[in-house]
């Protein structure tokens, strides 16, 4: 008999039943190979239990345990039995015995035992062979999945009652209590977050806050959100009633919520989901900001610029260099035909060594275009680098490149679009660190940019004849496989894609570093990157004695002094110009607990509402839950920390790095990737200052929680979860591959037994600083600590 056929099943009836359900059979049949006889036979033991496991019941009041369905039968057993239960009993003893009321339901039995008979009674032994589970009950039930959220975060409660009241409030159900203590979604969270908006913003900043909470946190009601701020939407005007003041109001927020690709309709409110709204009042309010410029210091005193003076004032200090390519580029934009009436060259890849001064060629070019009056596009494959060129934003957000794009995906911009508009009157459109870009992505914005436009003529030009501007330098980091290795990634290259055969190649090499160490270090660098400078039959590279220190602390001391730490929010600039670089996730969640530790002031802690997202009609899900509920249990999913999310406890402090994990708004340059300061806390907001030194964003900015959703992934299909809460993570160290376009005055390298694994990780982590004496390493290897590994793939660098 083959082991896995299984055998004929009969039911209570005799009948035999006959299973069509593969994977249903293959879980409820058990099957006994070869393996499975010899241990058998052998005598050895079948089952092992290292730990006594107990597990509590989630009792509603009366007595009546929360049970799933097809549990019916043993519901009702237990019902029939007196209301006296382990919850009830665990009261009492919270009641009388002040150890106990240190401790929440789902700890108690770790410390205490439980008989029927004699209730809770204090352990003696064995405690660190015990483990507790606390039943799981799935979110459908509402009633039951309080009373659990309640019991997992309240110690010591001596009736439901006890359990129901919040501040001194008794409220009337475990839902309304689990709300206030933000254990369960709820719009109340969302009115708090906007009242406490509406005392600290600006009308229209307000109103951008109301869009951008809109569409990240999805409110079930942004009409009665609508109604209750209205004030502060539309302020009061005469003759107009709440009518006009209301429609008013949501053409604005519809003006807004262009910049997510929503309409009024889509996110809930009442509105034609086809009504046209003129959007040309607000237009012009933006037209008239921008063109103002922006205040620049000169000599330490403010002064007032239009986009014309910075241009001339930019141009002036390009080198040689930097004017050739600055010509050849404006050369295009201003004429883009020849005179036999052939278009000229309009597609340009501008490459170079750090400090060739590539993102102030680019400024100096933005500059130029306002100036004249135009318009650009200015966007990079991560929000580190698109923050430092002006008005920019991450490539995937302003051309809505979708993470699942392949050769048959669909343009996601609507030809009527705002975003379809920017790209038709785009003087430029210019795309930083390409060398992380998928060839894929590419060609998917080749198709964007053509389906932007009517003519036939232009729509098959690459790129609709459009000036573009590719930037990258291929010694950096490769386009991201997943699962994939070397051939993978040098595929994915857009080195590989036939487009990039059409773009003409400008190179700087004049270096703007200026004494002869930096140069010096420039050439060490550029050897690095080549992977020229290995050692003999290695693939390490060799780095000088005085740039390692011996332990992670000296590490933490070098890029953040204690006077530094000791008073993090007025030596901000100090800061900001500070990272630790470790090569996995992981490592740097650790730096950053060390280095959170060392900051003055109490630390604030903001736990997150996670709920599983099950659909109870589809049995994959059902039988998933079923079958491994322990995984999906509100504590489980708390204990995850997926790429993309945020933490569920997240500890902050006031002066504390971190940055943005969620592209909340590229008007206002919010990014992912966006390097802040923590510098308060407003109710339910968070207060923080940008560090990124740019004017054109040059206010504090007001977070709220946002709203998650994991589950995507191929491994995560049958149960998907959301999380609620603040989209940042502490910064004090990130990963190599988020510092990428970052440039930094001091820099941490640590590698905690892991070293780089990826194309061009190490060239990386030193290019983002500009001298040797710049940047310290601790390696945790026991030996050979000053060989660092360096992965260069040589298919992918220029010639």
């Amino acid at each position: 008999m083959y082991f896995s056929e299984g055998k004929p099943k009969l039911g209570k009836d005799g009948l035999q039943i006959v299973d069509y359900d593969e994977m249903e059979h293959n879980f409820q049949a058990r099957y006994m190979t070869a393996h499975e006889a010899v241990w058998r036979l052998m005598g050895y033991p079948i089952v092992g239990l290292s730990h006594t496991v107990n597990v509590l019941y989630v009792y509603k009041p009366g007595g009546r345990v929360v049970f799933e369905e097809g549990h019916e039968e043993e519901a009702a057993r237990r019902a029939s039995k007196p209301a006296k239960n382990s919850l009830t009993d665990f009261f009492e003893l919270c009641q009388t015995d002040p150890e106990a009321q240190q401790y929440c339901y789902h700890q108690i039995g770790l410390h205490y035992t439980y008989a029927k008979s004699g209730g809770w009674k204090k352990r003696k032994q064995n405690v660190k062979k015990t483990l507790v589970r606390l039943q799981s009950v799935l979110p459908r039930d509402r009633v039951g999945y309080a009373l659990r959220l309640l019991l997992l975060t309240r110690p010591g409660p001596t009736s439901y009652a006890d359990l129901r009241t919040v501040n001194g409030v008794e409220y009337a159900t475990f839902p309304q209590a689990a709300k206030v203590l933000n254990l369960m979604e709820s719009d109340d969270l969302w009115m708090r977050s906007l009242r406490d908006a509406a005392r600290d913003l600006t009308d229209s900043r307000f109103c951008r806050f109301f869009a951008q909470l809109i569409v990240h946190c999805q409110p079930s009601s942004p009409e009665e959100l609508l109604e209750k701020f209205i004030d502060r939407l539309c302020p009061v005007r005469p003759g107009w009633d709440y009518a006009a003041r209301r429609r008013r109001a949501l053409m604005r927020i519809a003006y807004y919520l262009q910049e997510y690709n929503k309409t009024l309709f889509e996110v809930g409110f009442d509105w034609p989901e086809n009504m046209d709204i003129d959007f040309e009042e607000f237009l012009e309010e933006d037209r008239r900001e921008e063109q103002q410029g922006f205040t620049t210091l000169e000599d330490g005193v403010p002064r007032k610029m239009t986009w014309m003076q910075v241009a001339e004032t930019e141009r002036a200090r390009l080198n040689e260099d930097q004017t050739r390519v600055f010509n050849r580029i404006v050369d295009a934009i201003n004429d883009p035909l020849n005179a036999d009436g052939s278009r000229k060259q309009h597609l340009f890849f501008v490459t170079g060594e750090g400090g060739t001064g590539k993102t102030f060629l680019f400024n100096s070019l933005i500059a130029h275009v306002k100036g004249a009056g135009g318009t650009y596009l200015a966007t990079a494959t991560t929000g580190i680098s698109a923050l430092l060129i002006r008005g920019g934003r991450t490539a995937h957000s302003a051309l809505r490149i979708r993470n699942d794009v392949d050769e048959d995906s669909t343009p996601a911009i609507n030809f009527e679009s705002r975003f379809a508009q920017d790209i038709r009157v785009a003087s430029m459109i210019l795309i930083d660190e390409v060398s992380m870009m998928d060839n894929i992505v590419l060609s998917y914005i080749d198709k964007t940019i053509r389906s932007c436009f009517i003519d036939e003529d232009t729509r098959h030009l690459p790129f609709a004849g459009k000036v573009v501007i590719l930037s990258g330098d291929f010694k950096q980091l490769a386009p991201v496989v997943e699962n994939g290795g070397r051939i993978d990634q040098i595929a994915a290259s857009i080195r590989r894609c036939k487009l990039f055969a059409r773009f003409e190649h400008l190179k700087l090499t004049q270096n703007m570093r200026l004494n002869a160490d930096q140069v010096e270090f420039g050439r060490w660098l550029m050897e690095m990157g080549n992977g020229r400078n290995m050692a003999p039959l290695t693939d390490c590279v060799a780095v000088p004695e005085t740039s390692m220190v011996d332990d992670i602390e000296a590490l933490i001391d070098f890029c953040y002094p204690n006077k530094c730490l000791e008073d993090p929010v007025n030596r901000v600039d100090e800061m900001r110009g500070s990272s630790i670089l470790c090569t996995t996730n992981r490592t740097t969640f650790d730096v950053n607990e060390k280095l959170l530790k060392r900051l003055p002031g109490e630390v604030k802690t903001f736990n997150s509402i996670d709920k599983v997202l099950c659909d109870p009609q589809e049995h994959a899900v059902a039988l998933a839950l079923e079958v491994r509920g322990h995984d999906y249990t509100t504590e489980a999913i708390n204990k995850k920390t997926p790429t993309g999310l945020p933490p569920h406890q997240l500890k902050l402090k006031i002066g504390a790095i971190v940055m943005l994990i969620k592209n909340l708004s590229l008007r206002d340059g919010l990014s992912n990737g966006t390097m802040l300061q923590i510098v308060g806390f407003s109710g339910e907001l968070i207060k923080c200052r940008r560090l990124d030194n740019n004017r054109a964003y040059d206010c504090d900015v007001y977070l709220s929680r946002v709203k998650f959703q994991h589950g995507t992934g191929e491994e995560d299909r049958k149960i998907q979860f959301t999380r609620i809460q603040y989209p940042i993570r502490l910064a004090f160290a990130v990963t190599i591959n988020k510092a990428q376009g970052q440039t930094l005055c001091r820099v941490g390298l640590y590698f905690r037994g892991e070293q780089c694994f990826s194309h061009g990780q190490l060239y990386v982590a030193f290019s983002r600083v500009k001298q040797h004496e710049a940047i310290k390493i601790f390696n945790a290897a026991t030996e050979a600590k000053r060989m660092l590994r360096n992965v260069v793939f040589k298919e992918l660098l220029m010639d």
